[in-house]
Order: C-alpha cells, then structure tokens, then sequence
C-alpha cells in the first residue's frame, strides 16, 4: 500500500539530503495505519532537550576557548536555541554575531553556527539548519557538538543511513553517552540488534546513575528491543534497572505492565497499570492516562469489552479533553454493535479537535463499514476541507462512491491518491470506474499502463494489473496470488474484469467467492456485497 512520507532536502547540504516518500495510509483498506509505539513524550521531550544542552555547553567552551568575550548577543544566541516561540530572537541574535565575526575565530564562528542551527530545528526550518550545522563541521571538524546535532537532526527525519556516520565521527571526537544514544537508536531503525545493544550499555556504563538523563533512556530501549526479539525476562531485568534509578517514574510501570501483557499475565499487567496510576494520580504527567489505555487494550484484545468501556470512562475522566480516549471508546463500542454510542464517541473527539481532519476520516470510515454511505460521503469531504492533500479520505471517498455506483464521481478521487502511491490498487480502481462510467475504454486503458509503467517488480497485485492489461490471462494471473488474502482479492477483481467484460455469470461467481473468502475489514469484501446486489436489480 502506498506511503508518503517527506524527508528533507537540500541540494545545498551536498546532496546528503535524499527525498523519500512513503505514506501516512493504507488504501489497500482504506484505513489509517497504525503508528508505531513510541516512547512516552516525556521521554522524546527531555532527550531532545539534553541533546541541545550537550551542544549548547559544548559550543559555549568551544567559542570562550578562543579567549573571546561573550557579548549580549552571544548570550541571546546561546539561550534561545530550543524553544520554537524564541526561536526568531536566537536567530537574529546568532546572525548578528556571525556577522561580526566574519572574518574572526573560525572555531567561535562554527559555535555560533551550531546555536543557530538548533534554534532554525526549533523554528522548523530544517534545511536551513542542515545547511549551518554542514558549515560549522566544515570550518571546526573537530567540534563533536555540531557532528552529533547534524546526527540527530538526520535521525528524526528518519536518515539513520547517513546520520551514523556523523554519530561515529563525533564519537571518535567525544565518546559521551548521548552519542552512543542516538547511534543506537539509530541502530535499531536499521535491525542491526546486536550493535544497538553494545551501544545502549555504553550509555548505562558513562551514565550509570542517570545523572545525565541517559541512562533511564537506554534501560527502556534495551527492555523493548528485548521484547520485541523475543527476551521478555530480560526486558524485565533491564526495566528494574531503570526502575531502581528512578522509582517514582509511573512510566517505567506502564512498561513493566506491557511485558507482562506481552508474556500474557493479564493480572500482573494490571497491577503495573494500576501502580503507575498511584504513582500519577492526578495525570499530571499523562501517565496516568497512558495506564488507562493500557489497561483498556488489554481488555479489549481479550474480548472484554464492558470492562474496557469502564476503563475508558475512567480515562476521559481524568482527562475529558483527550480526543483518543473517546475515540478509542467508540470504537469498543462498534465491536459491541452499539451504533448510537460509537458515532457519539467519534463526534465528541470531533468537537474537541473540529480542525483534525483524521478524525472525521475515521468516523467516516465507521459510517462505510456500516454501509451509511451518505454520512461518510459528508465526513470524507469535511476531511478534505480541512486538509485537501488527506490521501486517506481522497481513497475511501473514492470507494463509497464506486459502492454508490457512482462511477464517474469516483475517478479523479482515485486519480489523485495514485499520484504519489507505490501500489497500484488506486490505478486500478480508477481504471475500473473510468470504464463502468462510460469512458473511452483504451484511454482508461493507456493511463492503467501509465501507472504500471512506474511499478517496480512483479510481486502481488501486478499481475492483476497484467490480466487487464492483457499481458497474463486469467488462470496465470490468478495463480500468483499464494496468500490467503491475496486469493480473495483476486476474485473481487476478476468479477469486476468479468463485468466490464459483459460476463455476468462468472462474474456473479467470482464476487461471490470474494465475499465468502475475504477479511469483513477488506475493502473488497464490502465491494463484492455491495456489488452482488446491484447485479440482483
């Protein structure tokens, strides 16, 4: 399925900088995929904040090394790096320094460089702070800060490729446990396990009783790379180990309670959750909240769905602004067949975020599997409104509209959401409600080979696209599909390339073993109903 994600770009960071796109939906449902689980914000927040106050001590020595007095300006723009509202100040501030040291210390010039690079990332600017942490490295290479920075700054635009060679150049420079930090996670991102491992006890080693804020961090990384190859003993062994550095961390339960879940010891899972609502019982720090979810997870993937609902009245209870608790409750009350409930549900989180377009995406997305076709119609727009380039509601109002027969309306829809996409199930959607509306058939035709013409490969579903392009036939095209869902997929589309066909009754059959072999939650199972009886009229 298709994804778009943008990485920054700069020919000016010569060319280290590379596009890639990747995307934020999965048409192949029409749902929304689901992010990855992350550490908690608090844990983000604060590393990002110790990594600029490394650079920040690091630059302040770099620049009075040279003996030079530090002016009001350099102080401002040695303050003003990490806060987006002072950003503009830092800013001007190192601008203005850099002005007058033009032709000065090249090592306090690559210092000053390096604050405004933070306080551009700050700002957002992204390439511009590229650009200067580039320079800074060029004129001071020896300057471990600006190397680790420009690291981090690759690493959260998903570029570990190129940022570990800046976090071993600063390593060799400084070997501090920040470095060792973010190559591991780094690390991680690329399945390189056993050297991410090395890199984190680095970090528990330098920073052994966390008085840096690393520690804590590593412990927590070690225990969740360990549950996900499989080690849950020694998950818990590295999260008691971050517990005993900072036992009043409600977090640190909430990651305990998710081994146990992991290990499927619901009432020791529990009891973590339960203990790290103690430790924040007022949700001052979220966690709280966090638990509450947990916990209502937890319930819900064991089918106890009263019991979630409970635990998320408890969470919009202590935190009734939230939109995801409500939106997490409407949808146990889906699973309960609880209409009425679930669209509440939905509507509250709308009412609180009214400019989120995911949100109406996602109650439009409740309304088609419900076959209430006309309010997700109005959701899907609303969404597009709010944010015309939402790919996600682009495609499932292009499906509702193919359901509704409404053929021609769902043309550009699909068009736009093929644009960009790696698949091509948006292609041949377009091209099968180009035809069913009438268009010129080899037109249609021209822009489904158009659309091939880009793929890569010939893995599922491009030899689908072959059947109706005429390339492979029917039995060929068929026997490429070796999974399950692949299988059922294929007879959607072959009863739709039967139909335009003007074959009725292979059609009517293939359709039919879609809708007694596809998932419910398959877009092509929903199709194949709908389209078995629009064939009974």
């Amino acid at each position: 399925m298709s994804a778009h994600r943008q990485r920054i770009a700069s020919a000016s960071y010569n060319g280290m900088l590379r596009m890639l796109l990747c995307g934020p939906s999965n048409h192949k449902r029409g749902e929304n995929m689901p992010l990855p689980r992350s550490w908690p914000r608090e844990m983000s927040v604060a590393l990002s904040s110790l990594l600029a106050a490394l650079v920040l001590a690091g630059g302040a020595a770099f620049a009075q090394h040279q003996g030079e007095n530090l002016d009001a300006d350099f102080a401002a723009c040695r303050a003003e790096t990490s806060s987006p509202e002072k950003a503009d100040a830092g800013i001007a501030a190192c601008t203005r320094v850099l002005e007058a040291d033009a032709r000065r210390s090249a090592r306090r010039h690559a210092a000053v460089l390096t604050f405004r690079a933070l306080a551009l990332r700050a700002k957002g600017d992204v390439e511009a702070a590229a650009v200067d942490f580039t320079q800074a490295i060029t004129l001071a290479p020896d300057f471990a800060p600006a190397r680790e920075a420009r690291a981090d700054l690759l690493r959260t635009n998903d570029q570990c490729d190129l940022a570990v060679a800046d976090y071993e150049e600063a390593i060799k420079l400084s070997p501090a446990a920040s470095t060792f930090l973010g190559r591991g996670l780094c690390l991680v991102d690329m399945d390189q396990a056993a050297r991410a491992m090395a890199d984190f006890d680095q970090v528990t080693t330098l920073d052994a009783k966390n008085t840096a804020g690393y520690a804590l961090f590593a412990w927590v990384i070690k225990a969740r790379l360990n549950l996900a190859l499989g080690n849950p003993e020694a998950a818990l062994a590295n999260l008691a180990q971050a517990i005993n550095l900072d036992p009043r961390r409600a977090g640190l339960h909430i990651e305990v309670g998710n081994v146990w879940d992991a290990k499927g010891d619901e009432a020791k899972a529990l009891a973590e959750y339960d203990e790290a609502i103690k430790l924040d019982p007022n949700n001052a720090s979220g966690f709280a909240f966090a638990s509450y979810s947990a916990k209502a997870r937890l319930h819900m993937r064991r089918g106890n769905l009263d019991a979630a609902v409970s635990v998320y009245d408890e969470a919009i209870r202590i935190d009734p602004k939230r939109s995801a608790a409500y939106l997490s409750r409407a949808s146990v009350w889906a699973r309960k067949g609880n209409t009425e409930r679930a669209i509440a549900d939905y509507t509250a989180a709308i009412e609180l975020e009214p400019q989120n377009a995911g949100l109406y995406v996602v109650r439009g997305d409740f309304h088609r599997a419900t076959a209430d076709y006309e309010r997700a119609i109005k959701d899907y727009d609303r969404a597009i409104e709010v944010r015309p380039s939402d790919t996600t509601a682009l495609a499932n109002r292009a499906l509702v509209r193919f359901y509704q027969g409404e053929f021609g309306k769902a043309v550009p829809d699909f068009k736009k959401t093929g644009e960009d996409a790696v698949s091509p199930y948006p292609a041949l959607m377009q091209y099968l409600a180009s035809i069913r509306a009438g268009e010129n058939r080899d037109h249609a035709r021209d822009e489904l080979a158009q659309a091939a013409a880009k793929l890569e490969g010939g893995e599922w579903p491009v030899p689908l696209v072959d059947l109706f392009l005429g390339k492979r036939s029917l039995d060929a095209a068929l026997g490429e599909a070796s999974k399950p869902e692949e299988r059922c997929e294929a007879q959607f589309y072959i009863g739709q390339w039967q139909l335009v066909r003007g074959n009725r009754a292979p059609a009517l059959n293939a359709l039919r073993t879609a809708v007694d072999t596809c998932p419910k939650d398959f877009v092509e199972y929903q199709g194949a109903v709908v389209e078995l009886k629009r064939l009974k009229k």
